[in-house]
């Protein structure tokens, strides 16, 4: 049924991959000429796409972004989240969509044709390039808009398989003469161009890439000081693992040289938290730089299964076996037989010998047989607050790892584990118990806000009282924000002007420090400016019944789940809705008459929005809203280096550490496997 109340239009974008960088700018052009050619009222520009990129944002204004998504995967947020407003908003009436193949490339075209026909029944036209979608009629048929919506997302999802099949077979030929298939290169090593002669002709800095006929990139041993430096601790820690010493002996060994890990001081993305890479190695980087045969002058290609359309097979590119399916849908990532490997000559120096090297493979081969491919199936029942419950002692914001121990399952802090024990405390609390209390907490917050009917009746009066009040505060407040960031610009631009001419160094210095403080206050002000005009959005694109709904349907839930002690994995589902953090804090404490040990003495639980008073990974957080200060940082920092001892990174330094430890004198820890992903070499 078409709608007919005042016309409203939202746009979505969506690229699979950062080098597409004319495509959104693209989509979002067109889609703003067609609004205009229609009439219909989008509430965008053109400039409103660099700010979302700038800060990651999937919905601003009436644009729904994925960026860097592949169409393959259905539950994307901005997808899914467009989907929802479009149909929950009686105002919408078009969507603008460059293609089908931008809405999705899917496994199955049913599967796509089944949302996309959400659109219609909710009387949504659907504007595509060339193509104009009216809404559904109930009762009426329209084969030829089927048949077309089928052929348009099975052309969409063949085009994924085709260029997995293309990428796999270009793969193999480019390994099999031991040039780089992508990525960045490991430990030491840094990115060469080669001609069509296979004569040198430039290293290649990070970032940075060629396309030119006949050229391809081998990774070679870096020749600056830099890398020469990160090639001797990888020398020498084939030299300790041949004196045989573990992989975590050898960490530790590597943390108390205070030597930087592969990846420090880079920013990585865990648990949708943006933090600093530690400088800390972990036993897992150590065991990928021992089985990487560059530094023996090979180069292996497929020594792992992965990819979700077609992977590496003995006859080419084949289909995934119904075994590397999880059960969730997704493609399971799995060692390959040794048969599958493909080893080539690298190009570059042999650092170690290649018998040598061998050697320590097939003695590492003979050590883990007994493990080699076991499946360590992940159980979302057996804790249910993975990834949710953080160490804030001492400002350490370490995420807490599940842990069997003693015949109890313990939240344990990552940290401790990484370090074995010298960056942080043995902080451990009861996973039961810890989910018994949360679940009775939740449980007495239900039970005071009474009957169904109350509750209603109050989330209709705070919902109603928001649109009544808010909105006219919304659009004040917004004002004020655009006022402030276009008097920030200005003043930015005049001092930069200033800042370009002057040659007086003094006076220089002083417009810098003016420009960067300005800067810093521009960039707030476009924060805040953006997270206000997204919860305006927010709470204006659904109705007000639609919001209660939700309210009540998520109430419903909770009691369903916390009533059933068995209900795992629907309490852990529950947990990421309300988006439940569990803050704890542990000091020591006396066991008997004189033993220390670590005890738990309060904590916080956060939901929502709300935020913890450590961030999550602490001084290692990239801060941007948290106000978590400078100042806290360095001290959190200062006070985890225990040891006091100075770098030892020198070439004389290496060499005399490889020498002058007894191995017999180390006692080995239990192993640990819950800690949090190594470094990827």
């Amino acid at each position: 049924m078409k709608r007919t109340k005042p016309s409203l239009g939202l746009i979505y974008l969506r690229r699979s991959g950062k080098r597409q960088e004319l495509s959104l700018e693209m989509q979002l052009t067109w889609a703003l000429s067609q609004a205009s050619e229609r009439g219909v009222e989008v509430n965008a520009r053109a400039n409103d796409l660099n700010e979302m990129l700038e800060k990651k944002m999937h919905v601003f204004k009436s644009i729904y972004l994925d960026d860097g998504k592949t169409g393959s995967d259905l539950s994307r947020q901005g997808y899914c989240r467009l989907l929802d407003d479009a149909t929950a908003n009686e105002s919408v009436t078009h969507v603008f969509v460059y293609k089908r193949d931008r809405l999705a490339r899917p496994e199955s075209a049913v599967e796509a044709m089944r949302l996309e026909d959400r659109l219609g029944q909710a009387g949504v036209t659907l504007v595509l390039e060339g193509q104009v979608l009216p809404p559904r009629t109930r009762g009426k048929r329209d084969v030829g808009r089927e048949l077309q919506a089928l052929i348009d997302y099975n052309s969409s999802g063949e085009f994924l398989e085709t260029l997995a099949e293309r990428i796999v077979r270009s793969h193999e030929t480019i390994a099999r003469s031991g040039l780089s298939t992508g990525g960045n290169p490991p430990y030491g090593f840094v990115r060469a161009l080669y001609g069509p002669d296979d004569s040198f002709v430039e290293l290649l800095p990070p970032g940075r890439t060629v396309r030119q006929d006949g050229h391809h990139v081998r990774w070679i041993p870096g020749q600056d000081d830099e890398s020469k430096a990160k090639l001797k601790v990888w020398l020498l820690i084939l030299a300790l693992h041949k004196r045989g010493w573990s992989a975590k002996r050898i960490s530790n060994h590597l943390n108390e040289l205070h030597i930087p890990s592969p990846n420090a001081g880079k920013t990585r993305t865990d648990n949708r938290v943006q933090h600093r890479v530690s400088d800390k190695w972990n036993h897992r980087t150590v065991l990928e730089l021992i089985d990487n045969p560059l530094i023996a002058g090979r180069k292996t290609y497929a020594k792992r299964a992965s990819g979700k359309h077609r992977r590496h097979g003995a006859q080419g590119p084949r289909t995934l076996q119904e075994s590397e399916w999880a059960k969730d849908g997704r493609a399971i990532i799995r060692r390959n037989d040794s048969s599958l490997t493909v080893d080539a000559p690298s190009g570059g120096d042999e650092l170690y010998a290649p018998d040598a090297w061998e050697a320590l493979r097939q003695h590492r081969e003979q050590r883990g047989h007994s493990q080699r491919g076991v499946p360590r199936a992940k159980d979302p029942s057996k804790y249910p607050l993975s990834c949710r419950v953080i160490d804030l002692t001492d400002n350490c914001g370490a995420i807490m790892h599940g842990i069997p121990a003693g015949g109890r399952l313990l939240y344990k802090c990552s940290r401790y584990m990484k370090s074995s024990g010298r960056d942080c405390s043995s902080n451990s609390v009861d996973a039961e118990a810890l989910v018994k209390f949360v679940s009775s907490t939740l449980s007495k917050f239900s039970s005071k806000l009474g009957s169904q009917a109350a509750i209603r009746k109050r989330l209709d009066e705070i919902a109603n009282a928001a649109i009544d009040n808010a909105q006219p505060s919304d659009a004040i407040a917004l004002a004020e924000l655009d006022r402030q960031v276009c008097e920030l610009q200005r003043q930015r631009d005049a001092v930069q002007r200033n800042f370009a001419t002057e040659t007086d160094p003094e006076v220089y210095e002083v417009l810098k420090t003016e420009f960067l403080n300005i800067k810093e206050e521009l960039e707030a002000a476009r924060t805040k400016r953006g997270k206000t005009a997204s919860i305006s959005a927010r709470v204006r694109s659904l109705p007000i019944d639609e919001q209660v709904e939700q309210a009540m349907s998520l109430l419903g839930n909770l009691e369903c789940v916390l009533s059933d002690a068995e209900a795992r994995v629907a309490f852990r589902e529950l947990m990421e809705r309300l988006n439940v953090r569990v803050g704890l804090y542990f000091s020591d404490a006396i066991k008997g008459k004189k033993r220390i040990v670590r005890r738990l003495t309060g904590g916080v639980i956060a939901f929502g929005e709300a935020e913890l008073p450590v961030p999550t990974y602490g001084c290692d957080a990239v801060n941007d809203a948290s106000g978590f200060s400078a100042a806290t940082q360095q001290i959190s920092g200062e006070s985890r280096r225990q040891d006091g001892a100075t770098d030892r990174q020198s070439e004389h330094g290496l060499q005399s550490a490889a020498d002058s430890v007894d191995p017999r004198s180390h006692v080995e820890e239990t192993s640990i496997t819950k800690g949090s992903r190594a470094d990827r070499i």
